[in-house]
Order: C-alpha cells, then structure tokens, then sequence
C-alpha cells in the first residue's frame, strides 16, 4: 500500500509542477515546511497517512486554482 501512495504522490508532483511551475521542492515547502520531502520520498523514506493528506490537499488546491485563472 505504502508503493502505491508514494507513486501517487510523486505522480500528482509531476502534475503540479506541470501547472503551476512549482518546483518539487516549493510543493514540499509550502505543505510541509520541509524542501526536501520529495527528494527523501523518491530515496525510499517513509511518510505518514498526514502528511500525505497534507500535501495531496495542498498540491490539488493548488493544481485547482491553477486551472481556473
């Protein structure tokens, strides 16, 4: 389970950096206060069910008002 959430975390970052021209490290920054969860993320680090709520609801609010300006 934990694969399948970590894919999909890298997979929405790709998206939104696509949309809103963040970089994966602003994204961790701006959710988290921590620039460098992506980069320990894609090193194999473990993440919990919060913080991946966190940044899935940071990343779609801001893919959302990406897309509608």
């Amino acid at each position: 389970m934990e694969h399948e959430l970590r894919a999909k975390l890298i997979s929405t970052a790709e998206r939104c950096t696509r949309l809103t021209e963040m970089s994966e490290a602003t994204i961790g920054l701006r959710a988290l206060n921590d620039n460098t969860f992506f980069k320990r993320l894609r090193s194999g680090a473990g993440f919990t069910v919060k913080t991946y709520d966190k940044v899935m609801a940071f990343m779609e609010k801001a893919m959302h008002s990406r897309e509608a300006a």
